[in-house]
């Protein structure tokens, strides 16, 4: 019983910690802006970066999608949930835009990686529509899977394998994932804001116990207990997600024009291309 009390004591006080640190994070890197853009997929991440920059500022949501996509549907739930439905500016990337962007995407890459090209395909255009609506930066949800374990094969590590699995990946974002972004949004001279990446937000996180980030089968559990401590109503919470590029429909296309075309790659050995 002692150690129930302590195991729940421990979960509570990371669920309040984590609350303050996601909050403060937000609160820093909007209290000089008006407007917010957000790169919006209605999943988990987005929902609560959307959910927070909303309390401290005028938010737009950008929502890049494939037409019949899971995204194309879950962006607007999202934001119907929200209360943002008149914020959305959802964009339907057609077959033929992709294929004409992905020549310039490759050169900018300096990759022919699907898995790059599909996660920076959306960021993309969101990136360029935010440009055009007069914004100078753009927030992300990245780094919100490596930090609480968002990626399915995560489920059935145990928590040693676990806890090396999610370092690794904390420090391949940081050396691939994010200077891939990075290159992406200064193609439209957008700067990235990446609320979860906070030097004292990640500091904290890697000290959560993994036990506490999978849960009864429930990836990025810490994080979704914070999320309904910080209002985010429970649809949104533990709505499960894929990842971008599978979600967006981009890979999937991607797919269809490399076998056209034969000159794009599987993702590089070193990167992941799970779920979430």
């Amino acid at each position: 019983m002692a150690e129930n009390i302590t195991c729940r004591m421990e979960c509570e006080e990371s669920i309040r910690r984590l609350s303050d640190l996601l909050s403060g994070s937000v609160v820093r890197l909007a209290q000089n802006q008006k407007r917010t853009a957000i790169a919006f997929s209605g999943g988990l991440d987005s929902s609560l970066i959307a959910h927070l920059h909303a309390g401290v500022s005028e938010v737009e949501l950008f929502s890049v999608f494939m037409s019949g996509s899971h995204d194309e549907r879950a962006s607007v739930e999202a934001a119907r949930v929200l209360g943002l439905e008149d914020r959305l500016h959802p964009y339907l990337l057609s077959e033929y835009e992709l294929e004409a962007i992905l020549p310039h995407m490759i050169t900018l890459l300096g990759s022919r990686s699907l898995f790059d090209l599909g996660i920076a395909l959306p960021l993309y255009v969101a990136a360029r529509e935010a440009e055009r609506g007069g914004f100078k930066t753009i927030a992300t949800g990245q780094g919100a899977d490596e930090l609480f374990a968002g990626y399915r094969r995560y489920e059935t590590m145990n928590p040693g394998e676990l806890e090396e699995e999610l370092r690794r990946d904390l420090l391949k974002l940081a050396e691939h994932g994010l200077k891939r972004d990075y290159s992406v949004a200064r193609a439209h001279s957008i700067g990235l804001q990446l609320p979860f990446l906070d030097p004292e937000l990640v500091e904290f996180a890697e000290e959560i116990p993994v036990e506490l980030k999978v849960r009864d089968g429930i990836r990025k559990y810490i994080l979704r207990r914070a999320a309904e401590a910080l209002g985010l109503p429970p649809e949104l919470s533990y709505r499960d997600k894929k990842a971008a590029q599978y979600s967006s429909g981009v890979h999937r296309t991607l797919k269809r024009i490399a076998r056209k075309n034969g000159y794009l790659t599987r993702a590089p050995s070193s990167v992941s291309s799970d779920t979430r």
